[in-house]
């Protein structure tokens, strides 16, 4: 807190100055560990899960099928999504825009899993003259 040159710079100073000085440089202090503190507790609400699933009807998919999940139930970006293909075909599954499509297989489980709850649709996708039905759980 205090230096060489500080002192030398305070000598002479009233004791009510001096504590003024120490009163603001702990404000300061504080000031700084509140900013800390807000930014940790941003950070851990962010990265743990509420533990709340919510069941999302099935969807019946003949071409392409989106399911977005702010618009809809749960009203809220997900953090993981199992999905469950009850067949008869495969269904290819793309999460929000990161371009690649995942095959599911029918009677076959997946989950996407973030760090993060940033799932905000799905897109099901099956080939021409296919259908499936897809059964998914979104967890927060």
């Amino acid at each position: 807190m205090s230096t060489p040159e500080k002192d030398k710079k305070l000598r002479g100073t009233t004791p009510e100055a001096l504590q003024a000085i120490k009163l603001i440089e702990i404000a300061e202090r504080l000031g700084e560990l509140t900013k800390v503190q807000e930014e940790t507790l941003k950070h851990v609400r962010e990265t743990t899960p509420e533990g709340l699933d919510f069941p999302i009807d099935e969807q019946t998919v003949t071409s392409v099928t989106t399911v977005k999940f702010e618009d809809n139930y749960p009203y809220r970006k997900l953090r993981s999504v199992d999905f469950f293909n009850k067949g008869p075909d495969t269904v290819y599954v793309r999460i929000n825009e990161e371009g690649k499509e995942v095959p599911l297989e029918a009677q076959e489980h997946i989950a996407a899993v973030r760090p993060r709850a940033t799932i905000s649709y799905v897109i099901l996708r099956v080939d021409s003259g296919s259908s499936a039905t897809v059964k998914m759980v979104g967890h927060v």
